[in-house]
C-alpha cells in the first residue's frame, strides 16, 4: 500500500520533469495519477495531452512521434504494461 503511494508521489515528480523536457509538448490538468515506472517520450512536432483525472498504474509506456497528437480525455485509467504510441 505504502508502496504505490510512494508510486505515485515520484510519478508527480518524474511528470514535472518531463514538463520541464517537454514544455511546448506534454499538457496535462489536476489530479494526475501518473506511477514513477512509466515513462513518456515526444518527439519534435508531436504532443501528449493528460486530461484531468487521468490515471496509470505501472510499466506504461506513451510515444508521441512523427508529428502525432495523443490526447487521454478526462477520468481515463489506464492499467499495468500498456504501450500507447
Amino acid at each position: 500500500m505504502i508502496q504505490r503511494y510512494l508510486g505515485y508521489f515520484f510519478g508527480k515528480i518524474k511528470l514535472r520533469i518531463y514538463k520541464m523536457i517537454y514544455p511546448k509538448r506534454l499538457f496535462f490538468k489536476k489530479n494526475i495519477c501518473y506511477n514513477n515506472t512509466s515513462n513518456i517520450y515526444i518527439d519534435k512536432n508531436s504532443k501528449v495531452i493528460l486530461g484531468n483525472s487521468f490515471k496509470c498504474r505501472k510499466n506504461i509506456s506513451i510515444w508521441a512521434i512523427s508529428s502525432g497528437v495523443i490526447t487521454f480525455g478526462d477520468n481515463v485509467f489506464i492499467n499495468d504494461n500498456c504501450v500507447i504510441s
